[in-house]
């Protein structure tokens, strides 16, 4: 859940974390894994499992099944693997807390305290997102974008869940599962704040013409790369995040330039700001 402090509250957060609060001060967000959560995911894992342990026995025990492959093999091995993914992703849930301060963020689980810092994040990744809204912006009073974000619409896999990893430049990194509530919420938060230090040297990069990696990707004054491949920016259609994937369209091909899984992609909101923006002139001229 995230719990909105107010001035003499506190959230009833482990013992543990009390030290580190008193020094840092009081967060200005508390996201965190609903206690029970891991419980239910546990038990309904176990379920899962024995249930498809009881489905094979009658199967192959009693009915004397066929051991051929086929649909039904997967029919009744699928449950035990969801129950499976469900007992790991409530190990690796339990007991998480994510605090967030103005400096970055703090994460807390189990005994162990990592922090990050927004101006040590260099890399942003979704796992499991599978589908985004339009990328939103803020601008600033001279028209710059100051914040730009991908607002999560929805998600995958029931037992494992979507996730996001920040990386600090050290190769230290924080896996923020979508089982925290308000899961989308966190996700802005760390888009929004990571962008304000990123974005300066991406864009100043960017504008004395090198190229800027996003993974397999990258974005030029000339238009998008990938190996072996160029979409010029006067041929950019759209890009949309849909089944999984960021999508890029051409005016000119029938479909689409590239499917991309998004968790290839590094830094997916601040990829998007600089399609949105583009060179200055440059998608509005066609060449002869």
């Amino acid at each position: 859940m995230t719990d909105e402090l107010h001035p003499g509250e506190s959230p009833d957060w482990p013992i543990e974390l009390a030290e580190p609060v008193a020094k840092l001060g009081r967060p200005n967000a508390v996201f965190r894994i609903p206690r029970q959560h891991a419980a239910r995911k546990a038990f309904s894992g176990v379920a899962l499992i024995i249930g498809g342990a009881i489905a094979n026995y009658i199967y192959y025990g009693v009915l004397n099944g066929p051991v051929e492959i086929h649909v039904l093999h997967f029919v009744l091995i699928s449950p035990v693997l969801t129950g499976f993914g469900l007992l790991y992703a409530a190990w690796r849930d339990r007991g998480l807390w994510v605090l967030v301060y103005p400096m970055g963020i703090l994460r807390w689980q189990r005994g162990i305290i990592v922090t990050f810092p927004w101006n040590e994040i260099v890399e942003l990744l979704f796992y499991r997102v599978v589908e985004c809204q339009r990328p939103r912006r803020t601008k600033g009073p001279n028209g710059e974008i100051i914040k730009s974000w991908l607002p999560i619409a929805k998600m995958g896999s029931r037992s494992l869940g979507a996730h996001l990893t920040l990386r600090r430049f050290d190769g230290a990194e924080a896996i923020l599962p979508s089982s925290l509530s308000e899961f989308p919420n966190l996700c802005q938060i760390v888009q929004e704040e990571s962008f304000q230090v990123m974005w300066p040297r991406v864009w100043e990069q960017f504008l004395a013409g090198k190229r800027t990696k996003f993974g397999v990707l990258s974005i030029s004054l000339d238009g998008i790369h990938r190996d072996g491949d160029f979409l010029p920016w006067y041929e950019l259609d759209d890009a949309l995040v849909q089944n999984g994937k960021l999508i890029i369209r051409s005016r000119v091909l029938r479909k689409p330039w590239i499917e991309l899984p998004l968790q290839n992609v590094l830094n997916p909101h601040l990829f998007v700001a600089l399609l949105i923006i583009g060179p200055p002139k440059v998608r509005e001229v066609e060449p002869a």
